[in-house]
Parts: C-alpha cells; sequence; structure tokens
C-alpha cells in the first residue's frame, strides 16, 4: 500500500506527518466491509506500506496491491 499525500505549502518534514498504521487502518477497514478481498482482516498474513509527498501534478491517493495465497493447511 502506498499513500501519497499533498505536500503542506509550509514545512520542512521530507515525510507526510503521522503514524503509518493510522494512514493504513481506514482503507483495510473499507476493503474488509466490501467482502470482496477478505472475510476479515486478520488474514493478512503479510503487509508493506509507505507515505509520500505527490510529486509535481501527481495526484494525491492511495495504490494498493495484493495477492490471494492458496490456504494450506498448518505444518506442526
Amino acid at each position: 500500500m502506498e499513500c501519497v499525500v499533498l505536500k503542506p505549502k509550509q514545512g520542512k518534514l521530507r515525510y507526510p506527518r503521522g503514524d503509518i498504521d493510522n494512514y493504513i487502518k481506514g482503507p483495510l477497514d473499507v476493503m474488509t466491509k466490501a467482502e470482496k478481498f477478505w472475510n476479515d482482516d486478520d488474514q493478512i498474513v503479510e503487509l508493506l506500506a509507505s507515505k509520500r509527498y505527490c510529486e509535481g501534478d501527481e495526484p494525491c491517493g492511495i495504490h494498493i496491491w495484493f495477492e490471494a495465497i492458496e490456504d494450506q493447511p498448518y505444518k506442526v
């Protein structure tokens, strides 16, 4: 998941403020409620997330890539 944020007119930070987990919480909740991706977000086993400012005329937004994995029995 990549969160692309508008840069404030004033500010010297290289990256957007806020905890990354707060950026990803909303989209994951929406995907769970849509019931088209998974039954519950506790099924997510790996997550890579980043946040950055828009570059040039790039629109802000959230880009999500996901891949389903096959259910496999637990090996003990």
